[in-house]
């Protein structure tokens, strides 16, 4: 037996798939708001101090995604940054291609080591790409098409400022 819709429920229906073919609908946001914490000379790995910065956000079905940076207290120009999705070790062993998107520039596609739940990226080749970032009001990162990762740095612009003072500008 099959079910019948009533007018207004197919009328209803009628618009979401006309608007959603049509792009007339707004997309969901990704991420709510952005959330910064900031360590400023904190004990770190093989016994150097480090600043960091950490950025949360929670993706719409619940997870936390965090992005995070951190850089040498005695050699500030060159530092690391580490992509957790929030969804468990299910990255590929040699890496995966991430495409970082950020407004009014070009999308850069670059590979992220695999590093257990998270995707990692340090050295020259991450000042040379999160540097500019950093400057950016938003960013975001996508994996295999799917896996979305967004940041509004406009909401913490003390924390990313003071980040960029510490490690990229001094």
């Amino acid at each position: 037996m099959q079910a019948r819709r009533s007018a207004p429920g197919r009328a209803l229906l009628a618009m979401l798939v006309l608007g959603l073919a049509a792009g007339a609908l707004p997309a969901a946001p990704v991420l709510a708001e952005t959330r910064a914490t900031l360590q400023v000379d904190v004990p770190g790995r093989a016994g150097a101090n480090r600043h960091r910065l950490i950025l949360t956000a929670t993706a719409t079905e619940g997870r936390d995604v965090t992005l995070a940076f951190s850089c040498r207290v005695e050699s500030p120009g060159t530092f690391g940054a580490a992509l957790d999705f929030g969804l468990g070790a299910i990255w590929n062993v040699e890496g995966e291609a991430v495409v970082f998107s950020q407004p009014g520039r070009p999308n850069v596609t670059h590979r992220m080591l695999e590093q257990d739940e998270f995707l990692a990226l340090g050295g020259r080749e991450a000042v040379e790409i999160f540097g500019p970032v950093l400057a950016a009001p938003r960013i975001a990162f996508t994996v295999r098409e799917r896996h979305r990762a967004e940041f509004d740095l406009a909401a913490v612009p003390r924390q990313v400022a003071r980040f960029r003072e510490l490690c990229l500008d001094g």
